[in-house]
């Protein structure tokens, strides 16, 4: 439906539909573009000007802030994954974070450069490699982790807990139904 270069999340390069973090914060963006849009004033924007338009500004805030540490696209979602996952095959990576494993490839050899991770090969099978944090990688995960709170806090800031959570739901029951197997409309 979305041309082929807005499929991926701005946030961190990798399909949006598929990111943990990033996912969370477009899954709340798409509920709340869907209440904001149920009014019929002629001004109002359709439910994907508003997605994309505020995917955009919290894409932005995002690199603005992410940029300083040195960071660009596509780095944070990898960054943040290892923090749980640290140690793990290359071509898990690229699953898990939805990323073609060639870009995959591209962002770990930076990230090698820029001392972030290593690569090592495990004696026991030596056609696959592990990447693991480097002590500078790892920070810079938890500043990717705080970051991505501190969003969600100002992107419900205004809301209460019950609001929150059933904001939440509602965008848990639109994520479902859009991965329903369903005849195309």
């Amino acid at each position: 439906i979305f041309p082929q270069g807005l499929s991926f999340c701005v946030f961190c390069g990798v399909a949006y539909n598929k990111s943990v973090k990033c996912g969370l914060i477009i899954r709340i963006l798409n509920v709340i573009i869907l209440i904001v849009t149920r009014g019929k004033g002629k001004n109002r924007m359709t439910y994907h000007q508003l997605m994309l338009e505020n995917q955009q500004l919290l894409a932005r805030k995002l690199l603005e802030r992410v940029a300083e540490e040195g960071l660009s696209s596509g780095q944070p979602k990898v960054l943040e994954f290892l923090l749980e996952h640290d140690g793990c095959m290359q071509k898990v990576i690229a699953h898990a974070c939805s990323v073609e494993a060639a870009s995959v490839t591209s962002l770990l050899n930076k990230m090698e450069r820029d001392g972030l991770v290593q690569r090592k090969i495990p004696q026991d099978n030596r056609r696959v490699s592990q990447v693991w944090l480097t002590e500078a990688g790892r920070q810079k995960a938890q500043m990717v982790r705080d970051t991505f709170t501190k969003l969600e806090e100002r992107l419900f800031q205004g809301f209460t807990s019950r609001e929150r959570q059933s904001l939440l739901d509602m965008l848990q029951r639109i994520q479902e139904n859009l991965k329903e197997d369903g005849s195309r409309e």
